[in-house]
């Protein structure tokens, strides 16, 4: 896969538990343990709000498109459907292999047609649907380079970045640590590339993309330039010297990704991923996934952030009893333990509370000291049948 990064500049709450009914491979009779929010309001540990492409779209452009192109959510004058009621999202970018979703933002038809049959955009809403328009190019690849990996905030912790969508790997992934260093400076540390057993990963001149409901753009120092990497097969790597400095970051709110001007699988083996023991993870470990999923980690989600964290951990498979499904679900929280320490594992501290040293990084956390304690005993005892 080899992607070629683009020059131009710009690239472009509601706190719900669903209610949902576990069966089979999830144990009968255990109820999914409860999530709970910390710090509501605060800006220092909040979670952002939708400001991946699909979030953007569903929270803020959706309404202002159904409003004022109502006539399109069936076909008109020779056009066919494009906001199919129920499935916006999915009928406008599709529509006319992404005519609507464009590399630039000025392109789309949304924002060139003007008044018709229908009104034209409100100045206002041409300024929502071009942000999200921006948003959309930038995660898809269409200004030039590979598409974005996930997003995550500006938030103080340590975070795992998959590079499943981008290398077919299901353990291939980018870590570091976030520092505030004041203001609106940050500083990322123990940057590391690290591949998977199927195949080594090379990455050449990765770049950040700033995301925000204004659009996307590349991080203007653009100091990974020269980098040109491969993690080995099963092995991990540092990114350049390791720490990146981030001045000037648009807004505490404001989402960070990763592209690459090539990203690939090298060397590729035939190596089947897969978890040691699946019984040491489901169900004691996919139960309280499936509360992760019924939250944010599935299409399902009942968060405003649901799609982005979707793309980070999809957790579809938690909820169902699929055993394909929930294979796949074990070997993509493989990646996210530690099997020699396991309570010091993303996958543990993401959920841990904060009043027991858990990172704000991740805002839902387990309910209460029991919940999370038996939570991190079912990883422990998980991650010594993967040794």
């Amino acid at each position: 896969m080899n992607h070629h990064l683009s020059s131009r500049p710009t690239a472009s709450s509601i706190l719900g538990i669903a209610c949902v009914t576990v069966l089979g491979a999830l144990s009968a009779g255990c109820a999914p343990p409860v999530i709970q929010k910390p710090g509501s309001g605060n800006s220092n540990t909040d979670s952002t709000g939708p400001l991946d492409g699909r979030g953007l779209f569903e929270y803020r452009v959706k309404n202002e498109l159904v409003g004022s192109c109502s006539c399109h959510a069936a076909g008109v004058s020779g056009f066919d459907a494009f906001l199919k009621t129920g499935s916006e999202y999915e009928s406008l970018t599709a529509y006319r292999s992404g005519i609507m979703v464009p590399s630039s933002a000025d392109q789309s038809p949304l924002l060139t047609k003007g008044a018709h049959a229908g009104p034209a955009l409100t100045a206002d809403q041409h300024t929502l649907v071009k942000g999200w328009l921006d948003v959309e190019a930038v995660e898809r690849g269409q200004g030039g380079s590979s598409p974005t990996t996930p997003a995550v905030p500006f938030i103080v912790g340590d975070y795992y970045i998959s590079l499943r969508q981008l290398t077919n790997d299901p353990l291939a992934r980018i870590t570091f640590t976030m520092e505030l260093v004041s203001g609106r400076t940050f500083r990322l540390t123990k940057l590391m590339l690290t591949a998977g057993p199927s195949g080594g990963v090379k990455i050449k001149h990765p770049r950040l993309v700033y995301i925000t409901a204004g659009g996307a753009a590349l991080e203007p120092s653009d100091a990974l330039s020269t980098i040109d990497v491969t993690a080995e097969a099963g092995k991990a790597v540092q990114i350049g010297s390791g720490a990146l400095l981030l001045p000037n970051v648009p807004a505490s709110s404001s989402l960070v990704a990763f592209v690459f001007e090539q990203i690939q699988l090298v060397n590729p083996m035939p190596v089947s991923v897969a978890c040691k023991s699946l019984a040491m993870f489901t169900p004691p470990v996919s139960t309280t996934l499936a509360t992760c999923a019924s939250l944010c980690h599935s299409s399902v989600g009942t968060r405003a952030e649901a799609s982005r964290a979707t793309r980070a951990f999809p957790m579809d498979a938690a909820l169902k009893t699929d055993q394909t499904g929930l294979a796949n679900l074990c070997v993509d929280a493989l990646g996210r333990i530690n099997v020699m320490t396991p309570a010091s594992s993303i996958l543990v501290q993401y959920v841990q509370p904060t009043s027991l040293g858990g990172m704000a990084s991740h805002p839902y956390k387990l309910d209460d000291a029991t919940t999370f304690n038996n939570f991190k005993a079912a990883v422990s005892t998980w991650a010594a049948a993967e040794k």
